[in-house]
């Protein structure tokens, strides 16, 4: 995430389901860490080539023992990188 608006609008309803949102801005990780339900980390999605991206994402999360295999998840992300305010594709992925 570029401004942290997506996960702030996913905190103000209570699934119960963990948010992880990833950002590559101190600031935005900071204020993301105020949010109910939101755990902010460093990710760089720009130092990733596009095709790989999810599978980085993914790994990463999963290295840190935050899912695991078979697990599904809900990716919201934008088409263009590095761009505010671009959230404009979800994906149901499965954690390989």
């Amino acid at each position: 995430t570029e401004s942290g608006s997506t996960p702030r609008w996913m905190s103000r309803i209570r699934s119960g389901l963990p948010i992880y949102a990833l950002t590559r801005h101190d600031r935005i990780m900071r204020r993301m860490a105020l949010y109910r339900g939101v755990e902010a980390m460093f990710f760089d999605a720009t130092s990733v080539e596009e095709s790989r991206l999810n599978d980085e994402i993914l790994a990463g999360l999963k290295a840190k023992e935050l899912l695991n295999s078979g697990d599904l998840i809900i990716l919201t992300r934008g088409a263009t990188i590095g761009e505010n305010g671009r959230t404009n594709s979800m994906q149901v992925l499965q954690v390989p």
